[in-house]
């Protein structure tokens, strides 16, 4: 990476990277466009109006989704730069019976930067294999090959993706439009006035969009254009959710868990393509009233472009001003920051805390440097930490949602021993204040440690939907102080054993606490060297060693040298049984050679097709 990259660090590569594919947006809409068959016009017009596009931060293809102040959807403007490729040749390959290899190439590129963009591309390319009827056949099988191949090239993420989907989280924190849409009640109004293309703005981009479906009627019988219609169309009703369509979602292929209101990005892309359709249609129009016709054309262009084109300046200048203003707030509270982060990183073997929430709803949210909350800096210098929810997809992701400040045994739950926090904020009166560096107090909390000898008096029975109720009255109850975390059997993992605690009902209540017993034994050294934990305990009883961190089977643990199952313990913990004595445990994430395998035997068939292709070409 340093001989790649030289000074860069590895946040300004990512920020890099982001702004050099949101930047270039318009080429590869420009080449789809041309591998499609458009004129040069509508190619660049439909370039052009790709960075026009603005909604109320609804995840679709505009700045609000991508730059500093937007939703951070970086493997999107990635994964999206690489759609209209993989769909214009996509669609060539198709079409002509060559540039297989490419096609597979972009396909499989696109779905591994953003599964979703990815799989509307692969349903994109179908469409074209069947709106040509008589066409179609010889259009199927070539696809078969285009996708086989494309799919082979992206097992090494499909298949472990199926193989561990039991230990996927079902959120229930996200909020069921991501998955569901708005329907046609929200959409359609939102449409018609203007907010899907110019959210408060003159609807100009959402006129030229209008404009570009009428020209894609018009002219349906060429092939491009009919794409393009059937393309709108078909992502436009798939963004209406299951509001609109209900269970008949769920006949498409990964129907069930697909978030329908990701479709809106295709619905962006392949309405400014139709703009453009529609600006070049008119351009020649008044192009062949000779040169009165062109500075017509011009003049017209360049009132189009004013509304969207001055809104769009003036909210990268604004987020530009943003940006200056949170490196000046930084930059004043550097030494502080670092120095109390610091101290905090120092316990290797327990979480940071500095709040939660966002801003505006609680104080982690609000307690910010130069527009930045402070849990968010915990990332970007590697440390293990409970704050704000970037992603939701460990089973305990909910289960931070029930964190209480107030009682020390959640903190031991939580394995938090480290607070930072402004002064002047009231904190636990069992924290003590360790170091203070300008407005930044680091407090400690006495705990246990990521590892931990525990009871696990029982087994209770969830789903993934249900696992989240279970981890939540796992927290609020007397079990985190008592030491006790039952054993957690998720019904995706097989079949659900006898004598296990029913926790899949609403009405799901734990057992009452047994009968207080002697302690376990005693965690006698615990040292870390990345993500392995090395532990010398000694046990008193039988109990568990568990490892507070999120439970997966590729987790290998061994006691005394030798490899020994894994437990799965609430809330999601990985743990290992140990008997009376004196015991060596070793904890490794170890998530073997089957990607690498998989990557190097999706490469055979790609490999394989590319000769083939060589070989035939002229």
């Amino acid at each position: 990476y340093q001989a790649l990259m030289g000074s860069l660090s590895l946040v300004q590569t990512f920020k890099l990277v982001e702004w050099v594919a949101l930047g270039t947006f318009p080429l590869p809409v420009y080449l789809g466009m041309r591998a499609l068959r458009f004129d040069r016009v509508a190619a660049v017009s439909a370039g052009i109006l790709s960075v026009w596009i603005r909604t109320n931060y609804l995840h679709g293809h505009d700045y609000e989704s991508y730059v500093w102040q937007g939703l951070g959807q970086y493997t999107q403007i990635i994964g999206g730069w690489f759609f209209p490729l993989a769909v214009g040749y996509g669609c060539t390959a198709l079409r002509d019976g060559r540039g297989y290899t490419r096609a597979a190439v972009l396909l499989a590129v696109t779905f591994l930067c953003h599964l979703a963009v990815g799989y509307m591309a692969y349903i994109a390319v179908g469409l074209y294999a069947l709106i040509a009827p008589r066409e179609a056949p010889r259009r199927l099988l070539r696809l078969l090959l285009v996708a086989g191949v494309s799919i082979a090239a992206s097992l090494y993420m499909v298949i472990p993706i199926f193989r561990d989907f039991a230990f996927y989280n079902v959120s229930s924190l996200v909020p069921s439009w991501k998955y569901n849409s708005f329907g046609h009640a929200v959409i359609f109004p939102w449409l018609f006035g203007g907010d899907l293309f110019d959210f408060e703005r003159p609807p100009v981009l959402t006129l030229l969009v209008g404009a570009g479906l009428v020209a894609l009627l018009m002219r349906c019988r060429r092939e491009s254009e009919r794409l393009l219609l059937v393309l709108f169309v078909f992502f436009f009703l798939l963004y209406l959710g299951r509001p609109t369509w209900g269970s008949l979602l769920n006949l498409l292929p990964l129907g069930k868990g697909f978030h329908f209101s990701r479709a809106i990005f295709v619905v962006h892309v392949v309405g400014v393509m139709g703009a453009g359709v529609a600006l070049s249609w008119m351009a020649g129009a008044l192009a062949r009233r000779g040169r009165w016709g062109v500075a017509l054309a011009v003049l017209a262009a360049c009132a189009i472009a004013v509304v969207p084109l001055r809104e769009r300046t003036q909210y990268l200048q604004g987020n530009a001003a943003l940006v200056q203003e949170a490196a000046e707030g930084y930059a004043a509270e550097k030494d502080d920051l670092e120095a109390a982060l610091a101290v905090a990183r120092e316990d290797r073997l327990g979480r940071v805390y500095a709040g939660q929430g966002r801003p505006g709803q609680a104080w982690g949210g609000d307690f910010q440097v130069g527009w930045v909350p402070v849990y968010a800096w915990f990332p970007v210098r590697e440390m293990d930490a409970l704050g704000y929810l970037h992603h939701m997809w460990s089973l305990n992701s909910d289960f931070q949602d029930h964190f209480d400040e107030r009682r020390a045994d959640t903190f031991r739950a939580f394995n938090v021993r480290r607070i930072i926090a402004p002064v002047g904020r009231p904190v636990p009166p069992f924290a003590t204040e360790i170091a203070r560096h300008g407005r930044f107090r680091v407090l400690s909390v006495d705990g246990p440690g990521f590892v931990e000898l525990v009871d696990a008096p029982f087994t209770v029975a969830a789903s993934k939907r249900t696992v989240a109720g279970v981890h939540r009255k796992w927290v609020r109850s007397q079990y985190p102080k008592l030491g006790l975390y039952p054993v957690l059997h998720l019904e995706e993992e097989g079949p659900t054993p006898e004598n296990t605690v029913d926790g899949t009902g609403v009405d799901f209540r734990l057992p009452p606490p047994p009968a207080a017993a002697p302690p376990a034994g005693e965690v006698l050294q615990v040292t870390r060297t990345g993500d392995d934990f090395d532990a010398t305990v000694r046990v008193d009883r039988p109990s568990h060693l568990v490892l507070k961190m999120t439970y997966h089977p590729r987790w290998q643990v061994l006691v005394d040298g030798e490899p020994v199952d894994t437990v799965h313990l609430v809330p999601s913990y990985v743990a290992v049984p140990l008997d009376p004595g004196e015991h060596r445990v070793h904890f490794r994430w170890n998530p073997g050679r089957l990607k690498l395998l998989l990557l190097l035997a999706g490469l055979v068939p790609t490999g394989t097709l590319l000769l083939i292709e060589r070989r035939r070409s002229p």
